[in-house]
């Protein structure tokens, strides 16, 4: 079982990097789905997904929030909240969005990767996971 870490993105949304569930759900989870089975702990789906949807000269979209997985909707007022949540990455002013870039900025590479390796990520996992986080940082910080 993996211990519950977080690494929290605040204002941006799903900011869990490492939950307790054991999977990368922040910066960007990975594409449409029926549930998370296809995503969690997948790489290679986390490295393809794309962290900023649009940016125009005064906002950001994220990918995130995306639609949480139709598995949900037999529990309808959990997954009407998710839905409701979307709007967290939607509109983020340009300035807020790289202001948080340089608080994350901030962490270490090894901070990063401790918050992967608490989460139960052997250390050649934990390492991949933190160079596309490590990127997503430098995304923001560009803008």
């Amino acid at each position: 079982m993996r211990s519950a870490c977080s690494l929290s993105a605040g204002a941006l949304g799903s900011g869990a990097v490492a939950s307790g569930a054991g999977s990368v759900t922040g910066f960007g989870a990975s594409g449409t789905r029926y549930s998370e089975a296809g995503s969690k702990n997948n790489l290679k789906a986390y490295e393809e997904s794309r962290f900023v949807a649009k940016t125009t000269p005064t906002y950001v979209d994220f990918n995130f929030p995306r639609f949480p997985p139709l598995i949900h909707i037999f529990d309808p007022p959990h997954y009407f909240h998710l839905v409701h949540m979307r709007w967290v990455g939607n509109r983020v002013p340009r300035a807020d969005a790289k202001w948080l870039g340089s608080l994350l900025a901030q962490l270490s590479t090894d901070q990063v990767n401790d918050a992967f390796r608490a989460g139960g990520y052997p250390p050649d996992q934990a390492a991949a996971f933190t160079k596309v986080v490590q990127s997503r940082i430098a995304e923001l910080n560009q803008l």
